[in-house]
């Protein structure tokens, strides 16, 4: 049971890095990239980030889908059950109460996620004009920093959890 334990943990700490790391490597390298690209093409340079947040989409949502299930496998085999998500005693405790901050943060981040993909994503930016698409562009670079900072908060909750929690 253990070697499923690590195995499950690997894969969402994994999972963790591919979400953070992708995160970084937009901001820090495709954006500055993009924002040279716009002050001579601004047409490609929108249709790239269309490219990107298409294929970006299918690597988010899909790390975000292994975090929640390697997550719900790691809880279970610390060896709570579903009784104990419906009758609280899951959240007791210095471990509980971290899972419980945790939680509250990554709801936050997945509405942001898709705050960001549906208000702030290329779907919306398609008809935008030039003015409308760099403000747009400027807003879900600060919302996607501020999900990157959630992310990294959301990891140091996670490294809590896996030496028991604290109280707070």
């Amino acid at each position: 049971m253990r070697t499923v334990y690590l195995l499950s943990l690997w894969l969402h700490v994994v999972a963790a890095g591919v979400w953070i790391g992708s995160m970084v490597f937009l901001g820090a390298v495709i954006a500055p990239v993009m924002r040279r690209l716009d002050t001579t093409r601004s047409e490609l340079s929108r249709q790239l980030w269309e490219e990107v947040g298409r294929r970006y989409r299918i690597v988010g949502w899909m790390s975000l889908a292994l975090l929640f299930l390697t997550g719900t496998i790691n809880i279970g085999l610390r060896g709570y059950r579903g009784s104990d998500w419906i009758e609280g005693t899951l959240f007791a405790g210095s471990f509980g109460r971290t899972l419980l901050g945790k939680l509250l943060l990554v709801a936050l981040l997945v509405g942001l996620t898709l705050w960001h993909e549906r208000r702030l994503g290329s779907q919306s930016l398609a008809y935008a004009s030039p003015e409308e698409w760099r403000r747009w562009r400027r807003q879900a670079a600060y919302l996607g920093w501020g999900m990157l900072l959630l992310s990294l908060l959301i990891a140091g909750f996670g490294l809590l959890l896996a030496r028991g929690g604290f109280s707070f």
